[in-house]
């Protein structure tokens, strides 16, 4: 029973995540084709970067707890990408991060996804 309710808080972690992911996107897109002014789409990212933090870390903490090693291993490498890179330099506009000219901020938004899409993956596959 402790593997359906950890299966399912997981799933529902990750989708959070993927939105949240979705919604940046959204954001990033709507300022490359000037709906958005920057200063409003660097507010609105950086509104949604600490709830991403704190998902990714408690959907950690709880895949440790419940001993599923290989998902947390997976994850544990975009916890440590979050914590020493974008806590101390979220995406400013007035410190020299001008958003959508750079693929650097989108090329790790993608990877984001890919990595939500395999953790997703591997626990349906430790389901069966």
């Amino acid at each position: 029973m402790w593997a359906l309710w950890t299966w399912l808080f997981s799933f529902f972690f990750i989708l959070a995540l993927l939105l949240i992911i979705g919604f940046q996107l959204v954001c990033l897109i709507d300022l490359e084709y000037d709906y958005i002014n920057p200063y409003d789409s660097a507010s609105r990212i950086n509104m949604v970067i600490l709830p991403e933090f704190i998902t990714q870390g408690v959907l950690c903490a709880v895949l440790l707890v419940t001993g599923h090693w290989l998902i947390c291993l997976m994850s544990l490498p975009y916890l440590y990408y979050n914590v020493t890179s974008n806590l101390d330099e979220t995406v400013n506009l007035f410190h020299g991060y001008v958003i959508g000219t750079g693929t650097e901020f989108e090329s790790a938004i993608a990877s984001k996804i890919q990595i939500y899409f395999a953790l997703l993956d591997k626990s349906q596959e430790q389901k069966k």
